[in-house]
């Protein structure tokens, strides 16, 4: 599958649709959960927000290049790095989900957490 270098911003990324719109996300093993970069209340901290129940976002779907990998939950709180991303898939995504990056061919094999066998090629961006 062609795709553009999945390192072109120094990062792994791809595009999910979820019933909210389009998202482009980052695959981030050193994150322990899923990130959805949004603003908090204004006097809360960061760290007040992270355990704050209302933060919790959940999706009844999550799609990659047409595959529907399910209902995911993020955590809404802000990204704070110099390049806009709007979200991250952090360890609790790949709990669920196997993942192989081929970076020769610049896609990635995830498979579905119902059926590990089965899964999907998709570009990384």
């Amino acid at each position: 599958m062609a795709a553009p270098p999945p390192l072109e911003r120094g990062l792994v990324e791809l595009y999910a649709e979820t019933p909210e719109g389009s998202l482009r996300c980052m695959l981030d093993t050193a994150a322990s959960w899923n990130i959805l970069n949004g603003e908090i209340e204004d006097g809360k901290s960061v760290d007040e927000a992270m355990w704050d129940e209302s933060n919790l976002v959940e999706c009844p779907s999550f799609k990659i290049d047409g595959t529907d990998f399910g209902k995911i939950a993020f955590h809404r709180i802000p990204i704070k790095i110099p390049i806009h991303i709007e979200a991250i898939l952090g360890i609790e995504f790949f709990q669920k989900h196997l993942v192989f990056l081929d970076f020769a061919n610049g896609c990635a094999y995830i498979s579905n957490d119902q059926d590990r066998s089965r899964g999907t090629y998709v570009p990384l961006r």
